[in-house]
Parts: C-alpha cells; structure tokens; sequence
C-alpha cells in the first residue's frame, strides 16, 4: 500500500447517480453560487476531508457534522473495513496481511524458494508472528462488538481488496 502526503491536484472521475430533478437542482445550486457542479463538489469534499483547500473551520466543522447525522454507519453495518480505517491500524493490518500472504507463497513452493533451511525457517517463523498478530487484532475487531464477519482472512481479503482499490483510483483517477 501507497503512502500519499502530495497535495497536487489532479482530475478524477467519479460516476454519480442522480434523477433528471436532483441533477437539474445541483446544477441550479451550483449556478446561484456563480460556480461549475465539479467546483461545489471539488469544495464540498475538501471541507469533509479536511483538506488544507478548505473553505474553513466551521465549513470543515459542518461538513463533518452533516456526514455524522446521516449515519452512514448504521444504515450500511459495520464492517471490519470500517474498523480497521476508523482505528487508524488498516494499512498496518492490510500491509500485514500482503506480507503473510507472500511468505505463504514461498513456504508452499518449498525449498527451491529459499537459499537455504535457515531462511525457509525464519520465513516459517515470520509467518507464524504475523499470524498472531492478525488473529489478535481481528479478535479486537469481534470484541469490539463485531459480528465476526465471515472470518479473519475473509475479512482481511476485503480490507486489502479496499487500499488496492484506492491505490488505482488514486494512481488513475478513476476505476
């Protein structure tokens, strides 16, 4: 997963569904503001994220304020995406997850993969560490409250599904 700290603007293209009214009424809201739809968008989502082009604190304040209200979180469920993302721990469990999954990799090809026994056994130990540290973090997730989902490595499968899918749309600006 991709670290992004550059604040540079680039095209994006999102796919909106709206009927023929809404849209009709966006572009009027946009138009009385003497702005494009795209720039209303474009600020409206700097104010939610925090973004250093913001409209201000109290933009930013009642951004934040409507997205709480429309409890998006209770009307979709809680996922261990959520979780992870809202802990602050998903690229960490996420990059976790890609690393396990590659020391399997090389554990089931066998000792043609590794050098020699000392390497395939750190790989093996390595592997083990990981884990644990998942299991316990996804036992975090079930304490929690949490359901369980379909399982730890369903789950982590999702969460890793999730940061691929942002790295494209990040990286092409669109899916």
């Amino acid at each position: 997963m991709k670290e992004y700290k550059d604040n540079k603007r680039k095209e994006r293209s999102f796919v909106l569904r709206l009927s023929d009214a809404d849209a009709k009424q966006l572009y009027i809201k946009a138009g009385m503001s003497g702005i494009r739809v795209t720039e209303l968008l474009e600020h409206f989502i700097q104010d939610l994220t925090y973004s250093i082009n913001s409209n201000g604190s109290d933009e930013r304040d009642l951004a934040n304020q409507w997205f709480d209200r429309c409890m998006f979180r209770d009307l979709y469920g809680s996922s261990f995406v959520q979780f992870a993302l809202e802990s602050g721990n998903g690229k960490w469990a996420a990059d976790l997850w890609q690393s396990l999954l590659s020391a399997r990799t090389r554990l089931n090809k066998g000792t043609s993969d590794f050098c020699d026994q000392e390497e395939m056994d750190a790989v093996r130990d390595d592997a083990a560490v990981w884990q644990e540290e998942l299991e316990k973090y996804y036992q975090e997730y079930v304490e929690h409250g949490q359901a369980g989902g379909e399982g730890m490595e369903a789950e982590m499968q999702k969460l890793s599904q999730w940061y691929q899918e942002m790295d494209t749309f990040i990286e092409r600006g669109s899916l």
